[in-house]
């Protein structure tokens, strides 16, 4: 199983393509929410990361979608620290984990080793 990346930032998208390589794991960027949705449907991800700096993100609905299938992914959403209510809006939304921006750079391969555990 795969692990889906929600991202509009393409320095965000390679760090974690290469982290996915250390892990050996797949990371399948997408570039927006319906193709987010589309891609989590045709292949269930293991688990699904929210950059939650993409525009218009409605992080609810998002999760609920996400939730709604036969095998619901982990769900790890991050945001720079400066951006409290964000971060607060994702715990609220049900996401299981929940990062400020440089702890997530910081403990990516752990992050998505995580990801990859026999559980997942």
């Amino acid at each position: 199983m795969s692990i889906l990346l929600l991202t509009s930032d393409l320095m965000v998208s390679s760090k974690v393509a290469a982290a996915g390589l250390r892990v050996s794991r797949e990371i399948d960027t997408a570039l927006s929410v319906e193709l987010l949705l589309e891609r989590a449907a045709a292949n269930p991800p293991a688990g699904v990361i929210l950059d939650l700096g993409v525009a218009d993100l409605d992080l609810p609905t998002l999760v609920a979608q996400l939730r709604g299938g036969p095998q619901p992914p982990t769900i790890i959403a991050f945001a720079p620290h400066v951006h409290a209510a964000l971060l607060d809006a994702a715990r609220e939304a049900g996401c299981d984990q929940v990062l400020t921006r440089g702890d997530f750079h910081r403990r990516m391969d752990e992050v998505l080793a995580g990801l990859a555990s026999p559980e997942h």
